[in-house]
């Protein structure tokens, strides 16, 4: 965000499916990138897959400027 000079940084995330059974192990799942970097976000709807899931835009924050 600094080397480009923004405030927000929008990325799309993709809901997954469940897996087939419990016991499954998933390697790929649909963590959106504030959950693991801790920065402040929303998430926005931004239409349909083609297999019938959401499709969102989520905007990250700077860190700590949940106020602004």
């Amino acid at each position: 965000m600094d080397h480009a000079s923004v405030d927000v940084a929008a990325v799309s995330v993709q809901s997954l499916g469940a897996p087939a059974s419990a016991t499954a192990i998933a390697v790929t799942r649909d963590n959106p990138l504030s959950a693991v970097t801790g920065l402040p976000a929303i998430v926005v709807p931004a239409g349909m897959t083609p297999d019938g899931f959401s499709d969102c835009a989520e905007m990250l924050g700077r860190p700590f400027s949940d106020r602004r």
